[in-house]
């Protein structure tokens, strides 16, 4: 399954981290009053989130280190004392990082420390941007550290994924973030910032599910929205437009998958996101609220984080109980009649049947390639029946239509099948893609069942011949008088309910009368009506 609202707490936390680390350089700055505010902000925001009584739960002592190190961090900034300001933010990381762990560990912690180095990086390449070219070194050599500490596991993920990746990110552009920032080459240290930066990102990709590096983004995202906001403050509006121009591009070629995963999850959201971005920009250029607007476009980033897992959740559990009921489907086939049937009409049809459908149910349990092992199944299924009712050379190709462009133009329903469903209808079934829903109904003597034609390929409605009740006249879609002939006749085309349509039957007899459809019997596709007096 997907990651789920513990991931997304878990990434909000991740965005207080790259917040917080913001004060010291600010205190440092003489920008004291706006540094303590953007610390109460922090606390202030953790009070009415959706993480805070998460993080309480999974590791009191994390939530009450973390709010206490906020208020020390507030308390020193507006105090102008960057020392304590410095201690008071490695409290704050300390806490929240083992609160991250807490809540999800393991690699899903690794993806959200990748985004949380990124985020720190994009520091390091705004202070060179702005001439702190010192500052940017300890930044470097602080991540450095960490990143040999291997804090969260990220060193040796990193390594164990790529070598490559590994000497790009550290011995490459790490390493040569620190010196030449120390050496006050400003262009060569902001190209290693943005290589480390990139390094990073593909191992995100790399390593963790569409909706997990969403999230991750979405921190990363917010914090390059206060990132933009600090520096109008400082002076750099110039530089801060530059940030949300260039945040904007990488969120619009993709983002690992962010822009198109926020999209589908929630339109009004991905649009106001977009929208929010564009007034830090705004602000940030025309001397106007830049840090209000980065607050707006932070509660943004947020609420995507929620909005992806909470669809990668859903997918998940889709995805869950289709693989439950397709697996159910193959128990059935496996005991059902026309296995020895299909096994001995052709042994190569059977082997492929048996096949796309073990495949379908593995693409729907790890949701890769669903698309493609759906319609492998449904090819298969065609050939299937085709071979039951002994012509396998007619089966259509994957995606086969016939000459007017549709794959079911040529069937024909009979005097039963009609369009809709007949008002007059007691009851109605419907015919899912390989389900009668329901499969079993009650009836009584005289009423009449409507089966609607729900989704999926065209179906038949088939007695068994042998389980009809004593006495009970043969029934089937196309008027047939027995199953062998209602078999034959699908083989022609004969019996078939398409889209719009229903095939309608009255029933007089009391007792079970079991039925099936013809194309999908394989796919476990029966059902019963029992009729009471």
């Amino acid at each position: 399954g997907g990651p789920g609202d513990e991931f997304a707490h878990a990434a909000a936390l991740s965005l207080y981290r790259a917040r917080a680390a913001d004060v010291p350089r600010l205190v440092d700055a003489g920008e004291t009053e706006f540094a303590a505010t953007v610390a109460s902000d922090v606390f202030a925001h953790f009070e009415g989130a959706r993480a805070h009584e998460a993080l309480e739960e999974a590791d009191h002592d994390a939530y009450e280190g973390f709010e206490g190190g906020l208020e020390s961090l507030t308390e020193a900034a507006g105090s102008g004392d960057a020392a304590a300001a410095e201690e008071a933010v490695a409290t704050v990381d300390e806490n929240l990082l083992a609160g991250i762990s807490a809540l999800v560990g393991g690699e899903a912690a690794t993806v959200l420390e990748a985004a949380f180095f990124r985020a720190r990086l994009g520091d390091a390449r705004e202070l060179v941007a702005v001439g702190e070219t010192d500052r940017a070194a300890a930044v470097g050599e602080s991540l450095f550290a960490r990143f040999e500490e291997n804090e969260a596991n990220l060193h040796e993920s990193v390594e164990e994924e790529s070598e490559d990746l590994y000497h790009r990110f550290e011995e490459e552009h790490l390493a040569g973030l620190v010196e030449d920032a120390a050496a006050g080459d400003a262009d060569a240290a902001a190209a290693h910032a943005e290589g480390a930066m990139d390094a990073l990102f593909e191992f995100e990709a790399a390593v963790g599910a569409t909706a997990e590096v969403s999230a991750a983004e979405a921190a990363f995202f917010g914090a390059r929205g206060f990132d933009a906001a600090a520096l109008a403050q400082v002076g750099a509006s110039a530089r801060a437009g530059a940030v949300v121009q260039s945040t904007f591009a990488f969120f619009e070629a993709g983002a690992g998958g962010y822009h198109e995963t926020l999209e589908e999850a929630d339109h009004d959201l991905y649009e106001s996101f977009e929208g929010a971005l564009g007034s830090v920009r705004t602000a940030a250029e025309e001397g106007g609220d830049a840090y209000g607007a980065a607050k707006t476009y932070g509660q943004k980033a947020v609420d995507s984080m929620y909005a992806v897992v909470a669809t990668a959740a859903a997918d998940a559990g889709l995805g869950a109980a289709a693989s439950e009921r397709m697996s159910g489907v193959f128990q059935t086939f496996e005991e059902a009649r026309v296995h020895e049937a299909l096994e001995g009409a052709d042994h190569d049809a059977y082997e492929g049947f048996e096949a796309a459908l073990s495949d379908y149910v593995a693409a729907l349990e790890d949701g890769s390639e669903v698309d493609a092992a759906a319609e492998a199944y449904a090819t298969a299924t065609a050939r299937a029946q085709f071979a039951v009712v002994g012509e396998v050379g007619k089966a259509p190709e994957a995606g086969s239509t016939d000459e007017s462009g549709s794959a079911d133009a040529a069937l024909s329903g009979g005097p039963n099948v009609v369009a809709g469903v007949p008002e007059d209808a007691d009851h109605v079934v419907k015919m899912s893609a390989v389900a009668f829903e329901p499969s079993e109904l009650t009836v009584s003597v005289g009423d009449t069942v409507a089966f609607e034609h729900a989704a999926g390929e065209a179906h038949s409605v088939t007695a068994y011949e042998d389980e009809l009740p004593e006495g009970a006249a043969y029934w089937a879609s196309g008027g047939f008088e027995s199953q062998a002939a209602a078999e034959t006749g699908w083989g022609e085309g004969k019996g078939a309910v398409q889209s719009g349509q229903s095939f309608v039957h009255t029933f007089e007899t009391a007792g079970e009368h079991a039925y099936f459809c013809v194309p999908h019997e394989a796919a476990g596709m029966t059902g019963t009506v029992v009729v009471e007096e």
